[in-house]
């Protein structure tokens, strides 16, 4: 676009009176190089990485630098592709060309080896959905949010104790499969996926869970809302909801409707576990809305593990019909914790109104994810 469009300067100041072309050229190629100098720095600086406003003070230099050079496309457009790969298409290009990421319909995945760590990493845009150990001996541990401490970690590790051997779980989003390694014999589950790249991933050996802990697991292709709608009524005794996308809210997957084919699904003493965690929106108050309307027993599971490398801080709800399956859960690890949720919030959301501008933590807008 920048090489094509009309370029009409903003400010004329290569015709200053007394400024001779020849050095307002000599000024231009000054500027170049400053701009140079500056995306070499951004690209390359490790201290830089992590501290946004400093970024963002230099790229507001670049851009401001750049728009000076608009008398001279030749200089304009090259500034401007600098800018470019400075501010991350650098990154982008070498994790594309190397293999390491991939493009669907639904967003862009990345996955990365760590092999100093011993660990590989999928990430959907800038948010971790999941990681697994590239040891052999550690194929079938747990990580990031899905530790045995977390939410999920705890309420799977009780499927059996609570509705028998052949517990009935369903997980909606599939992600690096982790959850799959609190597959126990003798239960039957199925993953709701949406985007059959993310099942690629699980089906290629990027990664290994689900072929390790649940070989017979079921995978569904397709929107969760509507395939859990299409499941006879107490098909499951255990659901978690886990299907976020980077940071954004799929939000026809929070809404008082969306519960209420979640509840039809799960058998009249199952359990909801929906993870929460998010850098920029508070979603508790939401759940308690919800949960309150729908005449709920609701926790939470706040899980802040600092012992453990690859395990990382998660928020859980735990929501029934029935109080005492949320009680269970509380005496059969009473050294982890479930809380009260914070106070509903005033509406509820639903299919015809859903609004996360009051739930926005705008303290974390300009931290570095």
């Amino acid at each position: 676009a920048a090489a094509l469009v009309p370029l009409v300067p903003l400010v004329n100041w290569h015709k200053s009176p007394g400024l001779e072309p020849g050095m307002a050229r000599i000024a231009a190629g000054v500027i170049f190089l400053v701009v140079t100098i500056l995306a070499w720095f951004l690209a390359t600086e490790p201290a830089l990485q992590d501290a946004t406003l400093a970024r963002a003070g230099m790229g507001l230099a670049m851009a401001l630098l750049g728009l000076m050079l608009a008398p001279w496309r030749w200089l304009f457009v090259p500034a401007l592709f600098l800018m470019m790969l400075a501010q991350g298409g650098w990154d982008t290009l070498s994790t594309s060309l190397a293999g390491a990421r991939s493009r669907s319909y639904f967003g862009i995945y990345t996955v990365r080896d760590y092999p100093d760590r011993q660990v590989r990493t999928l990430a959907h845009g800038t948010t971790l959905h999941g990681q697994q150990s590239l040891d052999p001996a550690r194929l079938r541990e747990p990580m990031s949010y899905y530790g045995p401490t977390s939410g999920a970690g705890l309420a799977l590790a009780q499927a059996q104790a609570i509705y028998g051997v052949a517990a009935r779980v369903g997980v909606v989003g599939l992600g690096a499969g982790t959850l799959a390694c609190a597959h126990r014999p003798g239960e039957s589950w199925t993953f709701f996926e949406i985007d059959p790249t993310v099942l690629r991933y699980s089906r290629n050996g990027t990664f290994s869970y689900v072929a390790t802990c649940a070989p017979d697991a079921k995978v569904v292709i397709g929107d969760a809302r509507i395939e859990l709608a299409g499941l006879k009524k107490a098909s499951l005794d255990v659901l978690a909801v886990d299907a976020f996308s980077s940071d954004a809210i799929p939000l026809h997957l929070l809404t008082n409707e969306a519960f209420g084919v979640y509840f039809d699904a799960l058998a009249d003493k199952g359990l909801l576990l929906v993870h929460i965690s998010n850098r920029f929106i508070e979603l508790e108050p939401v759940l308690a809305a919800i949960g309150r309307k729908r005449g709920l027993t609701y926790v939470k599971r706040d899980d802040n593990p600092n012992t453990h490398t690859f395990v990382t801080p998660s928020t859980w709800v735990a929501m029934s019909r029935d109080p005492a399956i949320i009680a269970a859960l509380g005496k059969a690890a009473p050294n982890t914790p479930w809380t009260p949720l914070l106070p509903p919030a005033a509406r509820v959301w639903s299919d015809d109104h859903a609004s996360i501008l009051p739930f926005m933590r705008w303290e974390n807008m300009f931290k570095s994810p």
